[in-house]
């Protein structure tokens, strides 16, 4: 998580903005949304405790009811994990990010800035289960039609990132 945020941003950024700004706020490209699907987050609000994987809806949007505010997040500690990112040389927002967790039952590989929302790439996650080895992953094709293209990469592009920052990240654990 420190590496994570040591890499948000600028440093007002860092210094000013909130995990759950981050988090509530949904973007896309943001770090921490991969952080709370990654380590099985639970997300604590004035009202209730949500789920990580149940808190991102959309482009933009999560389970937050009008009114609720975020109080704590609390994280599951895996037994090993890393993030790696392919950054915007201007904003640092993650053109791709992922958030490898290992946890004693499974492997979370947690993909930000590659759609319209993090997820959890199930395929991936059970390749790694099986074998936590980034050999496992080795030629990997994702699909890449719900994959966000714009100027800064397109979607094959992006497909293949998150391949490629999936095996660092298993390499770095």
């Amino acid at each position: 998580m420190s590496s994570l945020a040591e890499g948000i941003g600028d440093p007002q950024v860092r210094n000013r903005g909130t995990i759950g700004g981050s988090i509530a706020n949904n973007d896309p490209s943001a770090d921490y949304p991969s952080a709370c699907i990654a380590l099985n987050a639970t997300i604590h609000t004035n009202e209730r405790k949500i789920e990580a994987a149940k808190f991102f809806k959309g482009m933009f949007e999560t389970a937050l009811k009008k009114g609720e505010l975020i109080e704590a997040i609390e994280f599951q500690i895996p037994e090993k994990s890393s993030y790696q990112k392919h950054p915007n040389p201007a904003s640092r927002y993650a053109i791709v990010g992922v958030y490898v967790a290992k946890h004693k039952g499974d492997v979370n590989v947690a993909v930000t800035g590659a759609k319209s929302c993090v997820y959890n790439d199930k395929e991936m996650s059970k390749a790694l289960s099986g074998n936590f080895s980034s050999s496992s992953i080795d030629g990997m094709d994702l699909d890449s039609s719900e994959m966000n293209s714009d100027m800064h990469a397109s979607a094959d592009f992006r497909a293949s990132l998150v391949v490629t920052q999936a095996k660092k990240a298993v390499d770095a654990c």
